[in-house]
């Protein structure tokens, strides 16, 4: 084999690995788009820790992008309504908005709402945002599994942001994992792993949770916010 056979047999070669490595990470982008634009779902992630007593989150989007949220932290369910950017919280003071909470930074608790619900993505643009994130996927045992980036992991940690201010806690020896089940097509279950050393008011402490979004209702879901949510919305 001549010089310049062997040179067009290597480009060949490498083209077909690199298309074989991306071939079900584009798959699996296929399958979160069709998610994405098949007019609402309804979607419960289960979030298992030694560290938080949480309950399971329940929500609904429909095909405008309304999105009305149920998250149960131990005895206590706390509703939020989301469009957009905007986005409004069920207090004991009746429904806050998000620029009300990040406005008062003397109530920590809502300074802690306030994250969350900043960093709130419905599960299709979540799932985007995860996929993005990583490098290579590999297709085994009929789910999708990669390596989340120390970065992602933090954001994650954090509920994807420090909040008004800049003032949320600090992750060191971040890791995590995140694998993505799909169903004819189209997504149908995902679950993401972190863990890592989170530094809040100078103390230290080991966290680890691991987050299950199934998905139903494809299709069919629809939205009706609480009247004094739509209002502040």
């Amino acid at each position: 084999m001549n010089t310049k056979s062997l040179c067009g047999f290597t480009a060949m070669l490498a083209g077909s690995l690199l298309a074989i490595q991306a071939a079900p990470k584009d798959d699996l982008a296929k399958a979160i788009k069709q998610l994405a634009d098949a007019g609402g779902y309804t979607w419960k992630a289960t979030t298992e820790s030694p560290q938080f007593n949480m309950g399971p989150t329940v929500g609904k989007i429909d095909k405008d992008g309304c999105a009305l949220v149920s998250r149960t932290w131990g005895e206590n369910t706390i509703q939020s309504a989301h469009l957009g950017e905007k986005a409004v919280t069920e207090t004991q003071d009746g429904w806050r908005s998000l620029a009300e909470l990040e406005a008062d930074q003397a109530d920590n608790r809502g300074r802690f709402r306030a994250r969350m619900l900043r960093g709130f993505e419905p599960p299709a643009l979540e799932a985007g945002s995860l996929l993005k994130a990583v490098g290579e996927v590999a297709l085994s045992d009929g789910a999708y599994t990669a390596s989340l980036p120390e970065e992602k992991v933090k954001e994650l940690m954090t509920f994807r942001g420090r909040g008004a201010g800049g003032d949320g806690p600090q992750i060191s020896g971040a890791k995590g994992s995140v694998k993505f089940w799909v169903e004819k097509g189209m997504l149908k279950k995902y679950q993401y792993a972190v863990e890592g050393t989170m530094t809040w008011n100078n103390q230290d402490r080991e966290m680890d949770r691991t987050t299950t979004v199934e998905i139903s209702d494809v299709g069919t879901t629809k939205v009706e916010l609480p009247a004094a949510a739509k209002a502040k919305l």
